[in-house]
């Protein structure tokens, strides 16, 4: 699968997730694409819903990707964000710089939700929230996808699929999940703002009459509009 890190995106087979003020970015952020189809695009995050309404969903986890960061300049890693790894037994305030990530064999991992829960989350318990996405338009996106940055053993730890809800808690507006970092260790990670290294975004395709009640998502990409 091809990878590609650069300062506005990070590309993963066919696919580019935004990278622009990805530390701005968790799991259902809310807010404008600016530049929609121009190479710098990115949300402008207006609001966040509230994590405590992913308590009956089931956040999927990706299996980790290995990045080559030699291939990885300091220009488009973008050290000016300020973003932050995850590891076993290591506080998530650790900065990511790309010398860290060289040296530590740093992993991406992606955690996402399903579109229909998506839907149903804005549709029944984030009705302000579905308000200001329909009165911004067609530039109004959500985030359902976001990639972080792991130490290997925290990364290969994961449970790869769909978590048990059993493991995810809440802490304020952020998910933390519950990892098995094999043997006697255990880590809990947390999820929030400074985290995300790159995100996806999705738009609405279609509203009902009203606009009281989104009928479809579509996923959006780096590129697309």
């Amino acid at each position: 699968m091809t990878t590609k890190v650069t300062k506005h995106y990070f590309q993963y087979g066919a696919h580019k997730y935004f990278r622009t003020s990805a530390h701005e970015v968790k799991l259902l952020s809310i807010g404008e694409k600016k530049d929609p189809i121009g190479p710098k695009a990115y949300l402008a995050v207006s609001d966040h819903i509230w994590a405590r309404h992913l308590a009956d969903e089931r956040i999927t986890v990706t299996p980790p990707v290995t990045i080559d960061w030699n291939n990885t300049s300091s220009v488009d890693f973008d050290t000016a964000a300020n973003i932050r790894y995850l590891g076993v037994g290591v506080d998530v305030s650790q900065s990511l710089t790309l010398a860290r990530a060289r040296s530590a064999q740093l992993k991406l991992v992606s955690f996402s939700l399903p579109e229909s829960a998506v839907e149903r989350i804005l549709n029944t318990e984030a009705d302000i929230l579905r308000r200001e996405m329909a009165d911004e338009g067609r530039d109004a996106r959500v985030v359902t996808e976001v990639w972080v940055a792991m130490e290997a053993q925290l990364a290969n730890s994961m449970t790869i699929g769909a978590l048990n809800t059993s493991d995810i808690s809440y802490a304020g507006n952020n998910v933390r999940i519950n990892v098995n970092a094999g043997g006697t260790n255990s880590s809990v990670i947390t999820l929030g703002e400074g985290t995300t290294f790159a995100y996806r975004l999705h738009k609405v395709r279609k509203w009902n009459k009203g606009k009281t009640r989104i009928e479809d998502l579509e996923d959006d990409y780096v590129g697309m509009n």
